[in-house]
Parts: structure tokens; C-alpha cells; sequence
């Protein structure tokens, strides 16, 4: 079945690589989430799932890196495919970080540095909240993002905006229980996005404004709940 179904996305990807795309991540999600073996069984069939998960995994990457052109849907198709690795519970481990190895190597080369700065902030989230999960990887790609972000503002300063995308990102990722992004990388972000915001002034885009106000808020809210649950432990 999985032969057949490879051999007609293979077929389809000559026509239309986006939606070939989709359907290797249709299929890596379909092969994800077969059966496991029962227990005592040989462990053959679960290795086959692997191998299975496995090929459609390099099948979309593939694509994304031979097949798609245009800026925006290389960007999509990486994000497409971040959220699909994000859920594959039965890609083995050493598979799963040659795909996002993968995935980062091909954001660090796409066409402008605010598209790189996009792209690796979205790999970001392939080494967090996940069953592979990396802090330090996680890190290394949003700094990484910050370098191209500060690039990209030097074209063209009303890409602030990139800043904001990196700092719900570190947001996020500090809110895992077992993260490397500290609470002054956190707030030294911050402080850069208000800085470049005033630098730019009146030409402050309103998504822009309203983005930062969205994430102050966010980053508030959990500096609040954080200090309740420290209080109730030291209560109890």
C-alpha cells in the first residue's frame, strides 16, 4: 500500500510540488499512526512503521529542498513540515534529528535574511515540546534568527517585526519546563524589540505595535501566574 502510495506522489510531484508535499506529510501521518505491534510480538512490524515513517519524512524534505521555488511556499512548506514532525511519535530518533537538521540547514539558505530569520525561528520549535526535544538546539536556532533579523533591519528597518516573531517564540519555549531560554534572554529580547520600535518611531507598523503589546501582555500574564504558584507551594 505505502509502495503505491509513494510511487503516485512521486508522479504528482512532476505537476504540482505543493501538493506533493502535503501528500508526504499526508502519508507520514497515515504510516505515524498504524498500530503498534502487540506486546510480545517481534519487534519487525514496529521497525517497518520506522522505516515507513521515515521515507516519507525524506520524501517531503525533498521536495521542499529540489522541487518548491517560490519564497512563500518554501516558507510555508517548512513550516508545514515542522508541524508535521512535531506530531510523529514513531520516527525513530536518529531519523528525526537528520530531518531537522535538515530543515535548519535549508532555512539558513533561503533567498533574504528576513526569510532565514522566519524560517529558523520556525525549526525552533522541532527541539521543544517534543519526544526528541534539544533546549540547546532550540536556542541555537533562535539566535541564529535574531542574527538574520538584525541583518535584515539594516535593508530594511520596518522589519521589527521579526524581532517580535523570535520573542513569542523564546516565549514559548521558556514556558517548557525543561528549557535553556532564561528569563533574562527573555527580557533582553524585550527591551531589543522596544528598542528598535522607538528607533523607527512614527513608521511603526500597527501589527508591529499591536504584536509587542500582545506579547508584554503574554509574558505578564505568566510572570503572574508563576508568582501565585510560588506563593501557594510556599503556603502549603
Amino acid at each position: 500500500f505505502f509502495d503505491f502510495v509513494q510511487g503516485t506522489i512521486l508522479m504528482i510531484d512532476k505537476l504540482n510540488p505543493m501538493e506533493s508535499l502535503r501528500l508526504w506529510l499526508l502519508g507520514l501521518a497515515t504510516a505515524d499512526s498504524c498500530d503498534e505491534p502487540s506486546q510480545g510480538c517481534v519487534d519487525a512490524s514496529h521497525l517497518n512503521v520506522c522505516v515507513i515513517c521515515n521515507r516519507f519524512a525524506d520524501g517531503a524534505l525533498s521536495c521542499l529542498e529540489t522541487r518548491i521555488r517560490s519564497d512563500r511556499d518554501q516558507l510555508l512548506a517548512l513550516q508545514l513540515i515542522a508541524g508535521a514532525l512535531r506530531q510523529v511519535k514513531k520516527l525513530e530518533a536518529r531519523h528525526y534529528r537528520l530531518a531537522s537538521e535538515r530543515a535548519v540547514r535549508f532555512a539558513g539558505c533561503l533567498n533574504s535574511k528576513s526569510l532565514q530569520c522566519k524560517g529558523l525561528s520556525l525549526c525552533a520549535e522541532l527541539f521543544y515540546g517534543t519526544a526528541y526535544g534539544d533546549p540547546g538546539q532550540a536556542v541555537a536556532c533562535l539566535q541564529r534568527a535574531l542574527r538574520c533579523a538584525d541583518n535584515a533591519i539594516h535593508i530594511d528597518p520596518l522589519d521589527v517585526s521579526l524581532f517580535i516573531e523570535v520573542l513569542d517564540r523564546a516565549a514559548g519555549i521558556f514556558d517548557e519546563g525543561k528549557s535553556r531560554v532564561s528569563a533574562p534572554f527573555v527580557s533582553c529580547l524585550l527591551a531589543l524589540c522596544v528598542h528598535h520600535l522607538q528607533y523607527i518611531g512614527i513608521r511603526v507598523p500597527a501589527g508591529s505595535r499591536n504584536a509587542l503589546q500582545a506579547a508584554v501582555r503574554d509574558l505578564q500574564a505568566k510572570q503572574a501566574a508563576a508568582a501565585a504558584a510560588a506563593a501557594a507551594d510556599a503556603d502549603a
